[in-house]
């Protein structure tokens, strides 16, 4: 997962954003074969300690199906395909997410807690404008 960090996931998407539909879906059918794949090939151990890189950064592999899970479900809302939006997402997803994002951050703002889960979970993802909240980053 683009082992040059941000600035080789925005080159990446850069380079790419001129192809056809037909070759977008082509080289995304690709890229999840060959990571179910590298899942699939990975023992129990490495699965309890290995370590792998998601962004330049390594982290624990166990955590890895779980960063690809957040990729799918919150960019399929970003391209606004289907009428599909934050609404959508999973419950377990969101629920799940919502407590990696509360501790990352050490806690919610007051008043984000009245907000129902995809709504919040969208709002610390800086995919929903809530004003009387401002911006999730303001409070971190």
């Amino acid at each position: 997962m683009y082992p040059g960090g941000v600035e080789q996931r925005a080159a990446d998407i850069e380079a790419g954003a001129g192809r056809s539909a037909a070759e977008l879906v082509a080289d995304v059918t690709a890229a999840c074969a060959a990571l179910e794949a590298g899942f699939d090939s990975i023992d129990e151990a490495a699965w309890a300690e290995g370590r792998g890189s998601a962004f330049g950064n390594e982290r624990p592999v166990r955590v890895l199906p779980f960063i690809r899970r957040r990729e799918t479900e919150v960019h399929l809302a970003d391209m606004g395909l289907r009428a599909f939006s934050f609404e959508d997402w999973s419950d377990d997803y969101v629920a799940e997410e919502l407590r990696r994002q509360q501790d990352q951050r050490g806690g919610l703002p007051a008043g984000a807690d009245t907000l129902a889960p995809k709504r919040r979970l969208a709002w610390l993802l800086e995919r929903e404008v809530v004003p009387e909240l401002g911006a999730p980053g303001a409070w971190t």
